[in-house]
């Protein structure tokens, strides 16, 4: 009867013992299942944010080339006595420019510069020779130079041009347009996701144009130690995810480049916070 007792608390025994290991392996198996749905949710979410900021910054920065684009074609048949600085300045005081736009100005054939900033250059001075002349001489599209410190203002800024041609295509000019970065900046700045979660915009070259850290301005990302692989990868892809470390925090990213500047857009969160 005793040995009945013995094989029967053992037969219990090992059933509670198959019973916890069932219920531990279960629990991880949920827990996992549970990490990995929140981690899915998690970066659909920053895709989603990504996008949307990509999408709002792309049709402001549109908004401003279409502006330059269509005051070009005004000047298609030659840059005229009309042009001057004072009806410059009545474009660059518009509404929809003030606060963001600096200046407005054409850099004709002949190497005069018309401003609407009203600044007079000095007798060196050649617009000709100018980034922002130069790329519009040599496209058929608005273009966008890299992110420069404005000399006027002091504030981060790029120039949006476009060239003046005639009816047959021969260049009368070049009109450009300096726009101040403050408001893309406070459009990512502002931007949270979660408790730790950012966003960034870097230009084309990689360039950060607007961060939180305004330290990081102007800075190329692949010379930030440890984000050099984060920047390759950027530099050949047109988006996704990519895990990294900095300042011994691992993170997440996901980044999404914008059709109309190649500049990318870019949210990032500490990893840890994927499965909370």
């Amino acid at each position: 009867m005793g040995e009945h007792y013995e094989t029967q608390d053992v037969i219990n025994v090992s059933f509670s013992c198959v019973c916890m290991i069932a219920m531990i392996v279960i629990s991880v198996v949920v827990d996992q299942k549970v990490q990995t749905l929140t981690s899915q949710k998690i970066e659909a979410e920053m895709k989603t944010e990504t996008n949307r900021l990509s999408l709002d910054i792309n049709g402001w920065m549109l908004g401003k080339a279409q502006i330059v684009e269509s005051l070009s074609a005004l000047m298609k048949q030659g840059v005229g006595a009309e042009v001057t600085p004072e009806y410059l300045n009545q474009v660059l005081f518009t509404a929809g420019n003030e606060g963001s736009v600096s200046d407005v100005y054409v850099g004709t054939t002949e190497g005069e510069m018309i401003d609407g900033s009203l600044w007079v250059p000095g007798a060196g001075y050649d617009p000709r020779t100018r980034p922002w002349y130069q790329a519009a001489e040599q496209s058929d599209d608005v273009v966008f130079t890299d992110a420069y410190l404005d000399m006027v203002t002091g504030k981060w800024a790029i120039s949006v041009a476009h060239s003046i041609r005639n009816d047959k295509e021969d260049l009368q000019g070049v009109l450009a347009m300096d726009i101040l970065l403050d408001t893309i900046t406070e459009k990512i700045a502002v931007q949270q996701f979660g408790n730790t979660g950012y966003a960034m915009l870097l230009d084309a070259k990689g360039v950060i144009i607007a961060h939180k850290d305004s330290t990081l301005l102007n800075t190329n990302l692949s010379d930030i130690k440890g984000l050099e692989d984060v920047a390759a990868k950027i530099a050949t892809q047109d988006e996704g995810f990519v895990e990294y470390e900095y300042d011994g925090v691992s993170k997440i990213m996901f980044f999404s480049k914008m059709l109309s500047t190649s500049w990318v857009v870019a949210v990032m969160i500490y990893q840890m916070h994927l499965c909370k």
